[in-house]
This record gives C-alpha cells, sequence and structure tokens, in this order.
C-alpha cells in the first residue's frame, strides 16, 4: 500500500483522497476513515473518525462524536472511484496518520451481502506552523483535589498581543502513554466548544485578566485524575476576512490526582474523624468538635 504526505497551513482546509482501484457496477461501497496521531501512543491502535455507509448514513468514533468534531471531518464521494475526507481549519492536534478502508456490498436476494473489502495506504498530513511562539508557563505541577472539591489549573500567556489579534484556546487531559483529549475549546470568535459534553456542566474558563486562560474543574471525581495542559493560538484575519494562524504554544503539564472520599493524600497527614454525642470531632482526643 503505497504512503503519501499532505501539507497545509495551519488553520487551512486539509483533503485526504480514498481512489478504489476496481468495484462491480451494480455493488454499494462504504467507506470508514481512521486517524493515528503524530507521534502516536504506546500501543496506539487507529481512531475511527466516522464511517459512511453505503446508505448515506454517517456513523462518527467516540473520539470524533461531538458537534464540534463533527462539524470539521467531512466524508464525501467526489466520484464513482474517490472519496474524500474533508478537515476544516486543521489545527496541530490533526496532524498524524490517516487511511480508509472501503467496503462493497451488493443485494442479493432479500439482504445485502458484503463482498469484500480493501485498505489505502497511509497518508500523513503535515502542518506548516508560524515559527513564532507565543509564550506560556512551562513549569510542570502536581496538585490534588479530594472528591467533590473544586480545582484550577493555570494558563497564563505572557505575551503581549496586537489589539488586532485573537486568541483561541483548548484543554487536554491525558494518561500516560494515552492520547490526550480536548475539554473545551475556546475559538477566536468567542464561541466554546466541549468535545466531552458530560463536561460541560463542570468546567469554566474564568478569564480575570485577558491572558489568562485558567480552567476551573469544579465536582473533582476520581476519574479527573490525569496530566492537563492548555494549547493556545493566535489568529490575524486576511484581507479576504479569512483568519489565519500566526502563532501557537503550549503549556507546561499539571498532573491532577482526584482523592477518593475517605481517603487522606500523601504526605498529608489527615487526623482520624471520630463522631461524639451528634458532632464530629477530629483527632485522637476528640478535641476541635463541630456540629455535624
Amino acid at each position: 500500500m503505497k504512503e503519501s504526505s499532505v501539507e497545509v497551513a495551519g488553520g487551512a482546509d486539509a483533503s485526504i483522497d480514498c481512489r478504489i482501484l476496481f468495484s462491480q457496477n451494480d455493488s454499494q461501497l462504504a467507506v470508514t476513515w481512521y486517524f493515528l496521531p503524530s507521534p502516536p501512543p504506546a500501543d496506539a491502535t487507529p481512531l475511527q473518525i466516522l464511517r459512511a455507509g453505503y446508505s448515506g448514513l454517517l456513523e462518527y468514533g467516540a473520539e470524533f462524536s461531538s458537534p464540534a468534531q463533527r462539524s470539521r471531518f467531512l466524508s464525501q464521494r467526489v466520484s464513482g472511484e474517490a472519496f474524500q475526507l474533508r478537515i476544516l481549519s486543521a489545527s496541530p492536534r490533526d496532524q498524524g496518520g490517516y487511511h480508509c478502508l472501503v467496503q462493497e456490498w451488493r443485494w442479493l436476494g432479500d439482504s445485502w451481502h458484503s463482498l469484500g473489502e480493501g485498505q489505502s495506504g497511509r497518508t500523513s498530513l503535515r502542518l506548516r506552523l508560524p515559527e513564532s511562539e507565543l509564550h506560556l508557563e512551562q513549569a510542570n505541577h502536581s496538585i490534588s483535589a479530594r472528591e467533590g472539591e473544586e480545582v484550577t489549573l493555570g494558563c497564563l500567556l505572557q505575551d503581549t498581543l496586537v489589539p488586532t489579534a485573537r486568541l483561541s484556546a483548548t484543554w487536554f487531559r491525558g494518561e500516560e502513554g494515552g492520547r490526550p483529549r480536548a475539554l473545551l475549546t475556546l475559538r477566536h470568535d468567542g464561541s466554546i466548544e466541549y468535545p466531552q459534553e458530560g463536561l460541560a456542566g463542570r468546567l469554566q474558563l474564568r478569564r480575570p485578566t485577558a491572558g489568562d486562560f485558567s480552567l476551573t474543574l469544579g465536582g473533582v471525581e476520581v476519574g479527573d485524575t490525569g496530566l492537563y495542559h492548555c494549547q493556545l493560538q493566535e489568529w490575524q484575519q486576511r484581507d479576504k476576512g479569512e483568519w489565519a494562524l500566526q502563532a501557537w504554544a503550549s503549556s507546561g503539564y499539571t498532573q491532577l490526582t482526584a482523592i477518593p472520599r475517605g481517603k487522606c493524600p500523601a504526605g498529608r497527614g489527615c487526623l482520624p474523624l471520630a463522631f461524639w454525642g451528634g458532632r464530629t470531632c477530629k483527632g485522637a482526643h476528640l478535641a476541635g468538635c463541630w456540629g455535624g
């Protein structure tokens, strides 16, 4: 299988082609698109972007099922022998390898039957990113929070931008050896996207200053444990009204450890709790009681 590459400017649209060598005239084709980020995490398997069935029904993979992702990854049949994946406003996290899997189907008797399938070679997508970089804090941090608490993760821009520039910000969470997953994106037009819709009610960008993109996570859960970082992008509007990526940068990492209820963070030396006469007491001698 032949491999190829596509290179576009950051923020521009990208197209990945998938060509069919042979199919029967009376058959129908279904195409599934896959993505493997670059560099790939350890033991990574390609992620399903979407499947366009022979009936025209689209099914998006779990990593690409949010409204924001569905609006950016589009599949179309451009001819009888070719499919195309369109990636709108390609960003650095879209860099990696793409391939398609085409299945041929035919109606026989009273049901559809698979006649076979074929897989393309990998197409590597690369972005021409600006040479200039934004400056973010690069120090790594480690914090812990009890289950149910609120925690704020820092992301502070250290540059002064020109008045015509606009910023977009994306927060990611990942696990060691795994691919970071986007949690929240503030676009340069001011709209906010939540790729993981279940987190929308617990995430907030407070923005106390123009360069502060710190993320507040409410109601911490054990599953929130992981490595967090933010990515900022600077955009400028061109003469034709199009927005062009001018600079970008990623912050250092913050390791968040969520402590289950009833457990103490390592090294904090929690005092035991006891109950006495309807009051909650802390310490071996039941000192420091308060009403419960």
